[in-house]
């Protein structure tokens, strides 16, 4: 499955640093989801995630998982102070 996450307006707040932290916390996420992450790439408003999601699951259980959406939104809310 191929995922595109956009920040909000497209805004440019997606650092180097910050792919990488992303790409990491996604990595651990398809590792408990029974899935694998194929590939990942993003730029400075947007991620593309490859995933090949397990049988079992499906996209809203794989973005469900509460702690990792809270570890998403803190990366971009460090983002975007960066910029004030």
């Amino acid at each position: 499955m191929h995922i595109v996450l956009v920040t909000k307006y497209r805004r440019k707040v997606i650092t180097s640093e910050m792919l990488i932290r992303l790409k990491a916390i996604f990595k651990h996420l398809c590792e408990q989801q029974k899935s694998i992450l194929i590939e990942f790439n993003g730029e400075e408003d947007h991620v593309h995630l490859l995933v090949n999601l397990s049988p079992d699951n499906n996209i809203s259980e794989f973005f469900n998982e509460g702690s990792y959406a809270a570890m998403l939104k803190a990366a971009m809310l460090e983002a975007a102070m960066l910029l004030c």
